[in-house]
């Protein structure tokens, strides 16, 4: 979750950046549908051309964090993604469970689409306190499934 106070009268920063997972800059990843770093105005965040290559980002790294570093449950996939640092992730995981109606410590499966966005849904909400229509989380799960094909 962004530590920068948000202007109410504009849309979270998540929103504005087409980052809904709030994913911080990094030189490690260059992704897909980013916008180029002379055009970007958030030093600190991703920002990409679109919400469903946001969403798509965010997709990318919940299942490597999966996949590369076995965090099986809600617990440990959002600990991971909000650490205890920056953010107040027990409530975060909390808020989560009750979108996804499912105990912390359940494994969840991201290879299933519908658990994948259902999770992004509810992180997203958290993120920004607001959703992003159920479409871009779908644009941005086929674009998963194209990018991960080549």
């Amino acid at each position: 979750m962004s530590e920068i106070k948000e202007n109410t009268n504009q849309p979270p920063r998540g929103i504005r950046n087409n980052n809904p997972g709030n994913i911080r800059n990094s030189e490690a990843n260059e992704w897909k549908g980013e916008v180029d770093k002379e055009e970007k105005l958030d030093n600190s965040f991703e920002e990409f051309e679109d919400m469903p290559h946001g969403i798509r980002a965010m997709m990318q790294l919940l299942i490597n964090y999966q996949s590369k570093y076995t965090l099986l449950t809600v617990r440990d996939l959002v600990s991971r993604w909000a650490p205890r640092t920056e953010n107040d992730t027990t409530t975060y995981v909390n808020r989560v469970c009750k979108e996804l109606q499912m105990p912390s410590t359940c494994p969840i499966d991201l290879t299933d689409k519908g658990t994948l966005c259902a999770l992004v849904d509810a992180m997203i909400f958290v993120e920004n306190g607001k959703r992003v229509p159920m479409a871009d989380i779908e644009a941005g799960y086929a674009l998963f499934l194209k990018y991960a094909k080549k």
